[in-house]
């Protein structure tokens, strides 16, 4: 299993030809350097962290970290600055230890299973101070995309659902029809081609010699796979950003940052990997062409990046009123041979979307979920107390009803019902009191609001 993780990317890469070689200028007096960092900051980095567990590729944990902070945050700045001004990623750093976990599907497939990936401690401290650096210069540089939301401070997926729906609120007003890409990109993590990523960070203004580091950040990094406490053999990895670190989800924001400037004339969102680009238009020939123009411009630009378009999953949907989604015929989108499938509703960032947007799927989704952890919680019930399961309706339950909340807070009165009935439900599940209880008299005693005033 582990020689095919490691090598996903390089396998997908070898469709594409030879990427081009890093890129060379002269460095200027306003090109972004790593700074150095003082042992008070790494101390109250150390301080920081909160996981419990240890990295087994290297026996430290976190409790031993803050434990021993004091006396041993000066010996940790000082390899991490030499790190800095060396321009160079220990590599006793760049080994990854997998996990996998079985999700669905064929036991066999390697594809059905979910990673968990652990990294050296003392790498994530490094990363972070890099990052923290890294992430304010792009900052103040204004280099990201207004369309990208993905792992930015004061951006979340609900900030990012709330401007993707305005625009298509809009169109229903002006009484049009938006016709939107629901577009995925192919293990997009692990085909993060490293020549072009340094490219990019160059024109991003980084200097050669920070530059030169993150060039060691990413080269020759290995990984191990661990089943059953039984540990692979190491495998080396040449493509792809380091999965569970702390610097990938940035580096890749970077990648992915100029593909909506090939957009620009569309609505386009993206949160991180997710992306959805929006048209308008008044016919089927209106968005056919709209759509089909897009979808090629993004094509292009994944050829340039050597992406891949996985089109069995890439979706197409109109949303409208009744009266102008009717007017709308089939819609046809061919990417190459392949044709993209018209769904009528579609998943974006944990919501589910119907073509009126009335939310009634979404409910029917949440609802689903619900009644598996009632019954999660109603097993669990006989065996804890009252504050414990008070405290399990709070991660199991109120995260499903509160996730994205403002977004549907138009729901219709049946809709809020059905979510209310859950949430009475689970709490009467708590305190074990009788069915018949007043939901009031429940509520008042344990605090809580009704879900439509949440």
């Amino acid at each position: 299993m582990n020689s095919h993780l490691a090598s996903v990317g390089e396998k997908l890469a070898a469709n594409f030809g030879q990427s081009e070689l890093l890129e060379e200028r002269e460095d200027s007096a306003t090109d972004f350097n790593l700074n150095v960092i003082d042992a008070e900051s790494m101390w109250k980095l150390i301080n920081c962290l909160q996981s419990s567990k240890a990295c087994e590729m290297e026996g430290v944990t976190v409790r031993l970290l803050t434990d021993a902070g004091p006396r041993i945050s000066d010996p940790i700045t000082h390899i991490i600055n030499l790190s800095i001004e060396s321009s160079c990623f220990a590599s006793c750093w760049k080994v990854s230890l997998v996990t996998p976990i079985f999700k669905d599907g064929n036991w066999g497939e390697p594809n059905n299973y979910r990673l968990i990936t652990l990294l050296s401690l003392i790498s994530k401290l490094a990363e972070r101070m890099v990052h923290d650096q890294l992430y304010e210069h792009l900052r103040q540089e204004v280099f990201f995309s207004d369309a990208q939301s993905g792992f930015r401070k004061g951006h979340f997926t609900t900030t990012c659902l709330i401007d993707f729906l305005d625009g298509i609120y809009d169109d229903i007003e002006n009484g049009m029809v938006s016709g939107v890409l629901f577009l995925d990109l192919k293990k997009a993590f692990d085909l993060v081609n490293h020549k072009i990523l340094l490219n990019k960070m160059r024109s991003a203004g980084l200097s050669t010699k920070c530059v030169k580091w993150f060039d060691s950040y990413l080269k020759n990094r290995c990984q191990a796979t661990k089943v059953n406490n039984e540990m692979s053999s190491v495998g080396r990895v040449r493509y792809g950003i380091p999965q569970g670190s702390i610097l990938g989800l940035l580096l890749f924001v970077i990648y992915i940052n100029d593909l909506p400037q090939s957009l620009h004339d569309s609505r386009v969102h993206l949160y991180a990997d997710d992306m959805v680009i929006s048209v308008t238009g008044t016919s089927t020939e209106d968005l056919d062409v709209k759509l089909s123009a897009r979808l090629q411009k993004v094509a292009s630009w994944m050829r340039s990046n050597q992406f891949t378009l996985n089109v069995k999953k890439t979706n197409i949907m109109t949303f409208g009123t009744t009266h102008t989604i009717n007017r709308i015929g089939e819609l046809e989108i061919v990417d190459g041979t392949e044709r993209v499938e018209v769904v009528e509703n579609a998943k974006y960032l944990g919501v589910m979307l119907d073509r009126k947007l009335s939310f009634s799927d979404h409910v029917q989704y949440i609802k689903k979920k619900c009644i598996c952890r009632i019954k999660m919680l109603t097993k669990l019930r006989p065996i804890v107390g009252e504050n414990v399961s008070l405290s399990l309706y709070k991660s199991l339950m109120v995260p499903l009803l509160d996730y994205t909340d403002v977004v549907y807070d138009t729901l219709s009165a049946r809709d809020n019902a059905i979510l209310q009935r859950m949430q009475n439900c689970a709490l009467k599940v708590v305190i074990q009191t009788e069915w018949r209880t007043p939901t009031k008299e429940i509520h008042q005693r344990l605090h809580m609001n009704l879900v439509a005033n949440r």
